[in-house]
């Protein structure tokens, strides 16, 4: 196993023992292996993620998304924080096509005025 980068908290270590090259299916020097979380005293965090890798060993895709700010362990950072503050609430009543209804809306829970009339047909149906 080596070392493939470092950042503040943890190391990700490749496990090229259970690696499988790519060559036979169509991609030439690529690979794929299981990349394993360290914490900073060196022990293994129990924490497994495939990746594919390119033949300088450099990842083509990082499964740990360890570069979006939003996909870490930790509270959110405060951009993130603000952006859910200021979501828009929506109908989300189930659509004809089967789809949630992204109608904005006043109050969570609120039906849009396609929907409000159509929940009120259900609960008189179900008394």
């Amino acid at each position: 196993m080596t070392q493939h980068t470092e950042d503040s908290a943890r190391r990700l270590v490749i496990d090229r023992e259970r690696g499988e090259d790519l060559d036979d299916v169509g991609a030439p020097g690529c690979s794929v292996a299981m990349v394993l979380i360290v914490d900073p005293a060196g022990q293994f965090d129990g924490i497994e993620v495939p990746v594919l890798l390119r033949p300088d060993a450099t990842m083509i895709r990082d499964m740990l998304c360890s570069v979006a700010t939003h996909e870490q362990q930790g509270p959110l950072p405060v951009e993130w924080q603000q952006r859910v503050l200021d979501a828009a609430w929506r109908c989300g009543r189930t659509t004809k096509t089967g789809t949630r209804c992204r109608t904005q809306v006043g109050h969570q829970g609120d039906a849009c005025r396609w929907h409000i009339g159509a929940e009120q047909l259900t609960l008189v149906d179900d008394q």
